[in-house]
């Protein structure tokens, strides 16, 4: 029964079908990546051993200094301002309050646009830049 029917839903209006041997290979392709993202089952950070079990890249101490790192960097006034500006202009894009133009506002190629902030305290004047562009003013400033 190597096609036979193990599972079916729907998702956005597309009909899927998963037969046994879909979901084998599905289960294979997890366990390869979990494999993957653990590596050689050390702390990529000091090299200490971690638990496979654990599904981690870094042992619990390096994974704590990290999640403290992070926890200090988002309480930065200056992040709040950052994520302010980037909510408040997602938001406009989103109502139609700003449009995102099709091209680049530097070299003028047709992609996807980022929007820059050259000043976070002005949040809706932003700068589109396709991500050639945006990668290098960040490297330059």
């Amino acid at each position: 029964m190597d096609g036979a029917l193990v599972a079916g839903h729907r998702s956005h209006g597309v009909s899927r079908v998963m037969t046994a041997a879909g979901f084998e290979l599905r289960r294979q392709s997890v366990a390869k990546y979990r494999q993957q993202k653990i590596g050689s089952g050390c702390c990529g950070t000091c090299g200490a051993p971690v638990l496979p079990l654990l599904s981690r890249t870094r042992c619990p101490r390096c994974l704590e200094q990290h999640r403290l790192r992070q926890r200090q960097r988002r309480r930065t006034a200056e992040e709040k301002q950052k994520r302010v500006a980037r909510e408040s202009v997602n938001k406009a894009v989103k109502f139609g309050r700003i449009t995102r133009p099709s091209t680049c506002q530097r070299c003028g190629v047709e992609a996807q646009l980022q929007a820059h902030h050259h000043d976070y305290r002005k949040y809706r004047d932003v700068e589109w830049l396709c991500v050639t562009c945006h990668s290098k003013h960040h490297r330059v400033a």
